[in-house]
């Protein structure tokens, strides 16, 4: 479905504008890292984001199993970053204080 939207193609165009093949991998890392913290979803974050990027490797001739590590890699991030529960915990209580 999202193929035939046209949302993984849209990715893919302004990530060729955005993205340098120099540091695509680093790139499928950070920006899946980033968006898998922020929906809070790593598997969706895999299967949209990352298909995206595995049809970009295709076209800048990566490796596949590299680019589908650092994709894997950052959409499970987030499960990592437990140390971040008890100061968001903070955050929240003193936002109900005020």
């Amino acid at each position: 479905a999202l193929m035939m939207s046209g949302a993984i193609p849209t990715l893919m165009y302004y990530g060729f504008g955005l993205i340098s093949p120099t540091y695509f991998y680093f790139s499928a890392f950070a920006l899946c890292s980033i968006i898998g913290i922020s929906i809070g979803s790593s598997l969706t974050t895999c299967a949209t984001i990352g298909v995206a990027f595995m049809g970009m490797a295709t076209a800048f001739h990566a490796d596949m199993a590299m680019t589908a590590g650092a994709i894997v890699s950052g959409g499970f991030f987030r499960i990592q970053q437990g140390f971040l529960l008890p100061l968001l915990g903070l955050i929240c209580l003193s936002i109900l204080k005020t």
